[in-house]
């Protein structure tokens, strides 16, 4: 196999390299530099509040109870104490595994960022698929006019 590969490589003529070189470049994009732009890295700042709230004891039952006995408590910028943030990363989770922890928090966190990035190089790889077979299709149609000329030069 790696020999037939090398082969065409090889004899390749120049508009099957044009095409084989921006295939990857397509490829490159698709599958990391678009997901992880798009995606980004994940992002601490919320999870500091969280952890925050799990240190007030105010905020005990936001952490025990099931979201359905809890009142939404309001949210000030001024007081950062409210439990605010807690409840509604619970009122928005996945997940309603008790008690709730910063650590539940961040593994749900993950888990949603892992997902979104492999949406975003499933669909990446589709629209290289794609992008390189048009590619190849435009290539072969530029191919087939350039000899047309040719023979009429002939």
């Amino acid at each position: 196999m790696k020999d037939k590969v090398m082969n065409w490589v090889k004899n390749a003529n120049g508009w099957q390299r044009l095409w084989l070189v921006s295939s990857i470049a397509i490829f490159m994009y698709g599958l990391l530099w678009w997901p992880l732009s798009t995606v980004g890295s994940m992002s601490y700042s919320y999870y500091f509040e969280v952890e925050k709230d799990y240190k007030n004891p105010a905020c005990v039952d936001y952490f025990t109870k099931p979201i359905n006995q809890l009142i939404e408590p309001p949210y000030s910028l001024e007081n950062r104490d409210t439990c605010w943030h807690v409840y509604n990363t619970r009122k928005y989770q996945s997940t309603d595994v008790l008690p709730f922890t910063p650590d539940t928090y961040l593994d749900d966190l993950g888990q949603k960022h892992r997902s979104r990035l492999y949406e975003h190089m499933t669909l990446g790889s589709i629209i290289a698929i794609v992008g390189a077979a048009l590619l190849y299709f435009l290539g072969s149609i530029v191919n087939w006019v350039i000899q047309g000329f040719n023979k009429s030069n002939s």
